[in-house]
């Protein structure tokens, strides 16, 4: 009898497998030196871009926020890049492996903006779905308004939208808690930054191990801290002399939010957001978890973005 049951078992798993319209990733860890191996470089007109480029179809952009880089997205390139798209994920300069040269104004969302506008050129892609998420919008909105015709579709995933959605509060206690973190990290009196306590407060139901946490601190503990606090100068700056930085965008637009985001809440601005670029109910997708939807929701998010798309 066992045989048998061992070949229904068999025949049972390839049927599962062969009628599956979309390609599942594994929940294997997956390790920074090999997130790192498949970077590619691209010169930028300031500095070197370290940016993953991988598979073929419909183009891509998982653009990461502050304070954190392209391995933000680690776990959905697979599946994406699986089921028919080329999925492009930069480091911006200033994060992750990325150069970070000296100069507050490198990291200007307009200059963000430029870089990014730069590699796609580079990478002789014209149009591509741009997924956002934390302050990338800022460099986003500068992008629609340096080439208004590039993004065909945005995603929005817990970024910056509209100050009434921001708990300032709580952006003036991350910007406090990095300077405090890395005084204490550069004078020995801590192994981290304070990416490792960013990361965790974010986090749901999510524990990662520590090898995950140090592919966020590296860059930090390497120094890399000048486009961090750039960020949070141009948000306090945002606050007083800018309402609303969203451009117009004419194509069609998704949010992916993790609802128990702290910092970045949804209800305040939900009317105003959904108003501004016309979104479709079905659109908009609130899931139970917090800031950190790519670390806790991946699967998840990378059908919902399948499913924007090219809608089953």
């Amino acid at each position: 009898m066992k045989p048998i049951i061992t070949h229904l078992l068999l025949f049972s798993l390839l049927f599962v497998a062969s009628n599956s319209s979309v390609a599942q990733t594994s929940d294997a860890e997956i390790l920074y030196a090999d997130f790192t191996a498949k970077q590619q470089c691209y010169n930028s007109s300031d500095g070197p871009i370290k940016f993953i480029d991988e598979g073929e179809g419909i183009p891509i952009v998982l653009l990461h926020g502050v304070p954190t880089s392209g391995w933000l997205y680690r776990k959905m390139i697979p599946q994406l890049s699986a089921n028919g798209y080329r999925v492009i994920v930069p480091d911006m300069l200033g994060f992750g492996n990325s150069d970070c040269p000296n100069g507050k104004g490198l990291y200007s969302p307009q200059n963000h903006a430029k870089r990014l506008l730069e590699l796609m050129d580079h990478l002789e892609i014209t149009s591509w779905t741009q997924v956002v998420h934390d302050a990338s919008s800022l460099w986003t909105a500068e992008m629609l308004r340096q080439n208004p015709n590039a993004i065909n579709r945005l995603v929005l995933m817990n970024t910056v939208l509209n100050p009434n959605g921001v708990n300032w509060k709580n952006q003036i206690e991350i910007g406090l808690t990095a300077k405090l973190g890395l005084a204490m990290q550069r004078l020995g009196l801590q192994k981290g930054s304070f990416v490792t306590k960013f990361i965790k407060d974010n986090l749901v139901d999510t524990r990662l191990s520590q090898a995950e946490l140090d592919g966020y601190e590296l860059a930090v503990i390497l120094g890399k801290t000048e486009a961090i606090f750039a960020h949070y100068i141009h948000m306090f700056e945002m606050s007083i002399v800018e309402k609303n930085h969203l451009p117009e965008f004419n194509g069609p637009v998704a949010v992916i939010w993790g609802e128990l985001d702290k910092g970045l809440k949804w209800a305040p601005q939900a009317a105003k957001i959904m108003a501004h670029f016309q979104i479709k109910p079905e659109d908009l997708h609130l899931l139970p978890t917090g800031h950190l939807v790519p670390e806790e929701k991946a699967n998840e998010a990378a059908e919902l973005i399948m499913n924007f798309i090219n809608p089953k």
